[in-house]
C-alpha cells in the first residue's frame, strides 16, 4: 500500500513538473508572437513614414556640418536670422534645419526614464530645435493642443517658450503645464513621429520621448545652428551651387551635401536585411517552440492513459475526459501570458530578447524532442 501511495506521489510531481515546463514554453510562445506582432507594426509605421518621405526624395537635398568640426566659425542670432532668409530666398522658401540638444529641467513632473544624463546633480533631457517646415516635410502633427506658429518661429520676446513634448510624455505632461517657470506646453505630439537625419547611413529617430523648440531659442546662443542639418527642397543644380557657396561664405568648410534618393534606399535595404533575419529566427523559434509543446502535451496524456482508462470505466464519459485534459492547459496558457507581457516590455531589446529564447527554448525543448524520437527507435528494436 506504501509503495503504490508512493509511486502515486512520484507521478503527481513528475506531472507537476512537466506543467512547469509548459507554463514556460507558454510564455517562451507569447514573448514570440508579441515581438513579431511588434515588429510588424514598427514595419507599417516606418514604411508609412517613408513612403511620405519618398514623395520629395528627387528633390530633397541635405547640408551637414560636423560638429566637431574645428571649422565651425561664431554666429550670431542676428546671422542666423540674415542666413536662414538668404537660404529660403534661394529655395523658394522650402529649406528648413533641426538640432538636437539638450536642457536641464528640474520638474518633478518628469519620471527619470526620460533623463538623457545627468550631471553635477543637474538633469539633462534630450530636446529637439527646429525651424518652420519641420513638421509639415515629416506630417508630423499633435493629438492635443496646437503646433508652433510663425510668430513662435521668429519672435523670442515671450517670457515662456512654446514646446511640443512626444508622445510617451503625454501621460505625464498636458497641454498647457509650465516646466520650470520657463517652458510652456502647447501640444503633444501624435505617436510615431520621427525624422530623417541628415547625415550619410543614418536612421530615423523617434521623437516619442523628445522635447521640441522652436530653433531661434537657442539662435540666441549660437546662430550656426542653422546649417547643421539643413535640408532643402530644390532639384536645380545650379540653385544647389548657390546654396553652396553661400553655406561657404559663412565659414562652413567642413560640410557635405547629399540627395535624400540614396539615404532612403540605404535605409529600406538596411531595415528589410533586419526585418528577413528576426522574421527567420522568430520563424525557428516558433517551430521549436509548437514541437516542443506537441510533444510535451502528447506525453502527458501518455503517462496518464491508464488513469483515463480507469475513469472511464467507472463511468466517466469522452466529454469528462477531454475536460479533465484541457482544464489544466487552458489553466496554464491564461496564467502565463500574463508574466509573458512583463517579460516582453523587459526584454524589448532584441539582443536580450534572442538570447533569452534560445537559452531557454532550447533547455525546455530539449527533453520532449529527444523523448519523442526515442521511443519509436525503442519500439523498432523490440520489434526486432
Amino acid at each position: 500500500m506504501l509503495e503504490i501511495l508512493s509511486d502515486f506521489c512520484d507521478s503527481v510531481l513528475r506531472r507537476k513538473g512537466k506543467y512547469f515546463l509548459f507554463f514556460l514554453q507558454m510564455i517562451l510562445i507569447f514573448i514570440i508572437g508579441q515581438y513579431t506582432c511588434h515588429l510588424a507594426i514598427k514595419y507599417v509605421s516606418f514604411h508609412q513614414k517613408l513612403k511620405q518621405i519618398s514623395e520629395k526624395k528627387d528633390k530633397s537635398y541635405f547640408a551637414f556640418q560636423d560638429q566637431n568640426s574645428d571649422n565651425m566659425p561664431d554666429c550670431t542670432l542676428e546671422t542666423y536670422q540674415k542666413f536662414r532668409k538668404e537660404i529660403n530666398e534661394l529655395c523658394n522658401d522650402t529649406a528648413f534645419s533641426f538640432g538636437v540638444s539638450d536642457i536641464v529641467l528640474k520638474s518633478s513632473k518628469i519620471p527619470d526614464k526620460f533623463i538623457a544624463f545627468k550631471d553635477t546633480g543637474k538633469k539633462y533631457f534630450q530636446i529637439t530645435y527646429v525651424t518652420e517646415h519641420f513638421l509639415d516635410y515629416y506630417h508630423i502633427k499633435t493629438k492635443n493642443g496646437k503646433v508652433f506658429s510663425q510668430k513662435d518661429y521668429e519672435d523670442i520676446s515671450s517670457n515662456l517658450i512654446p514646446v511640443l513634448v512626444g508622445a510617451d510624455y503625454g501621460e505625464y505632461i498636458k497641454k498647457g503645464q509650465i516646466l520650470d517657470g520657463k517652458y510652456k506646453v502647447i501640444g503633444v505630439l501624435e505617436e510615431g513621429a520621427s525624422y530623417l537625419d541628415t547625415e550619410l547611413n543614418s536612421d530615423v529617430v523617434s521623437m516619442d520621448d523628445q522635447i521640441v523648440i522652436p530653433m531661434i531659442y537657442q539662435a540666441k546662443e549660437w546662430g550656426g545652428c542653422y546649417v547643421n542639418h539643413l535640408t532643402f527642397s530644390i532639384n536645380d543644380n545650379a540653385v544647389i551651387e548657390k546654396i553652396t557657396k553661400k553655406i561657404r561664405q559663412y565659414g562652413f568648410k567642413d560640410y557635405e551635401i547629399h540627395g535624400m534618393r540614396k539615404q532612403i534606399d540605404d535605409l529600406k535595404a538596411d531595415f528589410w536585411t533586419e526585418v528577413s533575419f528576426i522574421m527567420i529566427m522568430n520563424g525557428i523559434l516558433s517551430v521549436f517552440c509548437i514541437i516542443s509543446i506537441v510533444s510535451m502535451l502528447v506525453h502527458l496524456i501518455e503517462e496518464r492513459k491508464t488513469e483515463y482508462g480507469i475513469r472511464m470505466i467507472c463511468g466517466a464519459s469522452r466529454k469528462d475526459i477531454c475536460i479533465n485534459i484541457m482544464l489544466p492547459v487552458a489553466a496554464i496558457i491564461c496564467t502565463s501570458s500574463v508574466p509573458s507581457i512583463v517579460l516582453c516590455n523587459n526584454l524589448y531589446e532584441y539582443l536580450l530578447q534572442l538570447i533569452a529564447i534560445l537559452l531557454m527554448n532550447g533547455l525546455v525543448a530539449a527533453f520532449p524532442i529527444m523523448h519523442w524520437l526515442k521511443k519509436p527507435i525503442q519500439e523498432l528494436k523490440k520489434e526486432r
